[in-house]
């Protein structure tokens, strides 16, 4: 046994294909996120289906707190994906 770790070409390929395909599915959920997160309320907003005035603070309170939660589970979903490309072999 000679010990070696080299991979063929045709195994690199297979490897960052896969990587590819992950980081895919990431940026897809993070897409998602964002807009069922922002732009579904902001359609709503401009539609007239959702009404901001002095008499529902509370709802735009919580429509604001869930919009900046779902930004954030986007952004951690991106750098996920990020972090597959990063294991991309020459």
């Amino acid at each position: 046994m000679s010990g070696s770790t080299s991979k063929t070409p045709k195994e690199i390929l297979v490897h960052n294909e896969s990587l590819k395909l992950r980081a895919t599915a990431y940026n897809n959920g993070a897409v998602s996120f964002f807009t069922v997160g922002i732009i579904t309320p902001l359609a709503g907003f401009f539609s007239g289906v959702i009404v901001f005035d002095s008499n529902h603070a509370v709802r735009i309170l919580i429509i604001l707190v869930g919009m900046v939660l779902y930004v954030i589970c986007a952004m951690q979903l991106r750098s996920i994906a990020t972090q597959f490309l990063e294991g991309l072999e020459p």
